[in-house]
């Protein structure tokens, strides 16, 4: 998210948080966990195949803030208290 936020795209391994977060207008999530599918996807940005708005990326990132994760918390525990 840090990446995002500052307007980078990210690559990441197609699991745990990252899986969550990225999409495919925010970067790429390889897979298998290999140096070849890694180097792929870092040569897939760096070669200029694939491109990443910064604003699509800042975006993104803005989702994950803190009043909205307070906001969708209190909600939840109305849900679960009903």
């Amino acid at each position: 998210l840090e990446a995002m936020a500052a307007g980078a795209p990210v690559i990441a391994y197609r699991e745990g948080g990252a899986s969550e977060t990225v999409t495919n207008r925010t970067g790429i999530l390889f897979f298998p966990q290999t140096i070849d599918a890694l180097c792929e996807a870092v040569m897939d940005v760096e070669s200029g195949r694939k491109h990443f708005e910064s604003s699509f990326c800042r975006e993104r990132a803005v989702f994950f803030n803190e009043s909205r994760f307070k906001d969708e918390l209190k909600k939840l525990i109305l849900i679960q208290k009903e």
